[in-house]
């Protein structure tokens, strides 16, 4: 280790690739380091928790020059104040590191973040387009599901980011976490992300909108329809309840929520939010359920009639809900929803009860549909039913409500559901082909 000095320092060569490193004798650690541009630089290394460490002090500096840098005595000092801190049980270099992370955070932090972009669209509610290509606010439950995936899943993951600092790497990085706990939500927080740069590109507030990922994209289409004898074993459950307590209620509420569903065909969210006031009798009209604008999914106010035996259902409900101002009042009384909102756990127990594997509360609405379209009702009139708006320019025209048509339509497949719970499942006969005798 040779003893340097500061003509020897002047002197040294460059090599003719990378970099040389020459170690000062006199000063544990003390490097001189010279590369092939001819970058001349001193550093220090020592030891921490046995792990080598290398802090850079600055550039080389003849004596007699009054270039910016150290020469080889202040090279020295520093690197003999740099082991002290070192004995002391401190890590300059850790501690430099730190430094730059934290003055380019305040750097970042001067402009506006992913952040503030995210609460300001919050704020901002931009108008939604409808399928129908009509403009309209959000839903109460539409900005409480963005405000939560906005807060609890992207903030926390890219809110230090600067919007146009985020890439389809960073996207995919999200969506993939997110994914592990629930793909559904991973889902729906890429598209709420989608929903910010498309908001913020429209009003200036970022250049360009980062490239998404395939990811999330892909939505699988559900076609199930349950069969006779599942709906036959489903009835059944629904007539006996569904508590599991040794003394069940006389009113399941629960049971009755999943009926009204099946027989109404609506959406569950529509129902389990039904109120005592939007139901009303209209005498030769018959009884009819108003499902408000703001509860309805297509932003239109929509009148359902309700049969005879949906009527019946309702009265057994009175008797217990009667006094509150939803059907299906919540049991918790801190809950977020004065009604039921998540009937998810009653769910499985119906379909475990019944035996049906693989359905969801959906699969009742595309069965009613589905067995009204069987027993000759025209998609048209179950359109109607369902709420569906017509997209096409007859239907713009054509104001008439088809009131009779769903009432007839609903009550076909209410004495329906009365046929098959009356029935016996068909026994399962193999057939003999002719020539097999």
């Amino acid at each position: 280790m040779p003893v340097l000095t500061d003509l020897t320092l002047r002197k040294m060569k460059p090599p003719k690739a990378g970099r040389r490193d020459v170690w000062d004798s006199k000063t544990t650690g003390l490097v001189f380091r010279v590369t092939a541009t001819g970058s001349r630089s001193w550093s220090v290394c020592y030891r921490v928790l046995g792990q080598q460490r290398r802090l850079t002090l600055g550039a080389y500096r003849p004596d007699e020059s009054a270039e910016d840098g150290l020469t080889l005595g202040q090279a020295r000092t520093r690197a003999r104040a740099v082991l002290r801190d070192v004995a002391d049980g401190r890590d300059p270099a850790r501690e430099k590191q730190d430094e730059k992370r934290g003055a380019l955070a305040a750097e970042r932090r001067e402009g506006p973040t992913f952040a503030d972009l995210a609460e300001r669209f919050l704020l901002a509610e931009p108008l939604m387009r409808s399928r129908q290509g009509r403009s309209k606010g959000w839903r109460p439950k539409t900005r409480a599901e963005f405000s939560r995936l906005v807060r609890a899943e992207l903030v926390p993951a890219l809110g230090d980011l600067e919007p146009g600092e985020i890439s389809k790497k960073h996207i995919r990085a999200v969506y993939d976490r997110i994914a592990q706990r629930s793909e559904s939500v991973a889902k729906h927080t890429l598209a709420v992300l989608r929903l910010i740069y498309q908001w913020a590109a429209e009003e200036d507030h970022v250049d360009a909108v980062p490239v998404f990922p395939r990811r999330g994209t892909a939505s699988a289409k559900r076609d199930r329809v349950l069969s006779e004898d599942e709906l036959r074993a489903v009835l059944r459950v629904l007539d006996k309840g569904l508590s599991t307590a040794e003394d069940p209620p006389d009113v399941d509420t629960m049971a009755e929520a999943f009926r009204v569903l099946l027989l109404t065909a609506q959406r569950r969210g529509e129902v389990l939010s039904m109120r005592w006031a939007d139901v009303a009798d209209e005498g030769r009209a018959g009884t009819w359920w108003t499902i408000p604008a703001e509860r309805s999914k297509s932003g239109r106010e929509h009148r359902v009639p309700l049969t005879e035996i949906a009527v019946e259902a309702l009265k057994r409900l009175h008797s217990v809900t009667g006094s509150y101002e939803y059907v299906f009042p919540s049991p918790k009384p801190t809950a977020a929803a004065p009604h039921v909102s998540n009937p998810q756990k009653a769910a499985e127990r119906l379909w475990a009860l019944a035996k049906v594997k693989g359905a969801t509360l959906h699969d009742l609405r595309r069965t009613a549909a589905s067995n009204m379209a069987r027993l000759g009702v025209p998609r048209l009139v179950i359109g109607k039913v369902l709420g569906h708006a017509d997209a096409d320019v007859t239907g713009r025209y054509d104001r008439h409500a088809y009131d009779r048509e769903q009432r007839a339509a609903l009550r076909k497949w209410g004495d329906e559901l009365q046929r098959i719970a009356a029935s016996k499942p068909k026994a399962k006969s193999a057939k003999v082909l002719p020539w097999a005798k």
